[in-house]
């Protein structure tokens, strides 16, 4: 009997294996198998003059990276998304590999990685790192209007300039209609993030060229928010294109000026940056004007606790009236909440979803309330990570009817199994900005824009 199972086990592990190197052999190559999928998913990040730390075009530069790339592939740290696939919507710019491309990319690289004599396909076209799949030069390009000096440490002497507000009058005598919009760090290694907003001055008043302080909040004041979040750049986002006959409105004005928030993080050696942005236009108003906002104008609570209330505002839409909140996280409090209940008080088209926090943050749900009581998660990110935060741009823009209500509960930790914080032992404190872009659907008198208090 002994034998005769020994036998059994034998022959079918002969025949695992003859069936395996069956597989390889019929096999998959480079050319054929592995090119489309980091040309898809990889590559924008991994390609010369990106902030990826090596370059995965072509098969000279994927070969010497192969065990890495298995590892990080099969624990799905690569590439990087942290929306959670089950409870969300679909977003259109998912990078993440199904189960069948990390097989394949298993099976090439256990098979010793063969080239193959299977035509390469080409990487996406870039034009001198411009992310435009028209693969041309931006048709307007903002660049910080000086080199700004990055410290090598944070220390107290140089923490206050991590932070710089620059302002650079909007040059257009009419307004243009963004298609798509490109935020551009110079120095990677310390731009942590970038912000774009417009604002208007009042009239005779003097803008200052840069305002340094020790906050990453744009340094505001007299000046009147015009457009928030014209372009910006996070971890792993920077560029946005809208949907076909879908823009964004670049307002000018006499007394508006493009506002350049900067926010670095020192990496031991002093550089100079001179970050750019770079617009994209349309030559016809589109036939949706899309907008963009945090999603608290309606009741903040923290801990059950209501701490802004702009529900019973009737001077706009959804979003006309925010409050970017930041908590104050207790001592050791491990799942700290925030709720903001925000009402939909005229018909709109969501596109895109992007919380925003700093390290404290732990998780963020955004779920559409029905003037029904129906529910809907469109986003759901159960392990937040503040170096890598995206703009999640739904793969078909959803209708949501006016009554509805977007409800959106972050969670943030400030005890010790949270690694990035110093000191749990005492209140941190964080941000709260779960960001929607959005348009006002056709026939409501309602307009988008934004009126920000901070």
């Amino acid at each position: 009997m002994l034998k005769r199972t020994a036998l059994t086990m034998a022959i079918t592990v002969a025949a695992f294996v003859a069936s395996t190197a069956a597989s390889h052999a019929a096999g998959e190559t480079f050319g054929k198998d592995i090119a489309p999928i980091l040309n898809r998913s990889c590559v924008s990040c991994h390609r010369p003059g990106e902030a990826a730390p090596m370059s995965l075009i072509g098969f000279e530069n994927v070969r010497p990276w192969i065990r890495s790339i298995r590892q990080k592939v099969v624990a799905r740290q690569m590439p990087p998304w942290s929306a959670d696939t089950r409870r969300s919507v679909k977003f259109r710019n998912d990078p993440t590999l199904s189960q069948d491309e990390i097989d394949v990319m298993v099976r090439w690289i256990d098979a010793g990685a063969p080239l193959g004599n299977d035509p390469v396909a080409a990487a996406p076209t870039m034009a001198d790192g411009w992310s435009d799949i028209s693969a041309r030069q931006p048709d307007y390009v903002l660049t910080l209007p000086s080199a700004y000096a990055v410290p090598a440490s944070a220390g107290p002497k140089s923490a206050g300039q991590l932070n710089p507000t620059f302002y650079v009058k909007v040059p257009f005598d009419s307004d243009r209609w963004i298609r798509a919009a490109q935020a551009r760090p110079h120095q990677r290694a310390v731009v942590h993030y970038m912000d774009l907003n417009i604002v208007e001055f009042p009239e005779g008043a003097t803008p200052p060229g840069i305002v340094v302080q020790s906050t990453g909040a744009a340094a505001q004041g007299s000046a009147r928010e015009i457009d928030f979040l014209t372009a910006n750049f996070r971890p792993g986002s920077g560029y946005e294109s809208f949907p076909e006959r879908a823009a964004r409105r670049l307002r000018t004005g006499p007394n508006r000026y493009f506002q350049i928030t900067m926010h670095y993080e020192p990496n031991g050696t002093a550089l100079e940056d001179r970050s750019s942005f770079g617009f994209w236009f349309s030559a016809t108003p589109p036939a949706a004007e899309i907008g963009k906002a945090p999603i608290t104008a309606g009741v903040i609570t923290a801990e059950g606790k209501e701490v802004f209330s702009g529900a019973s505002t009737t001077d706009g839409g959804p979003t006309l009236r925010t409050k970017v909140y930041y908590p104050v996280v207790p001592a050791h409090a491990a799942r700290f909440e925030v709720v903001s209940v925000q009402p939909i008080v005229a018909p709109i088209t969501v596109y895109e979803l992007m919380p925003h926090a700093h390290n404290r943050a732990a998780d963020f749900t955004y779920t559409l309330v029905y003037p029904d009581g129906r529910e809907q998660v469109l986003l759901a990110v159960p392990k937040y990570d503040e170096n890598w935060q995206f703009g999640y741009l739904l793969a078909e823009p959803l209708k949501v009817p006016a009554g509805s209500k977007m409800v959106v509960v972050a969670h943030y930790d400030n005890s010790p199994t949270n690694r990035t914080v110093k000191t749990p032992a005492e209140p941190g404190s964080d941000m709260f900005m779960p960001i929607m872009q959005y348009a006002i659907d056709a026939g409501s008198a309602v307009k988008p824009g934004t009126r920000q208090e901070r």
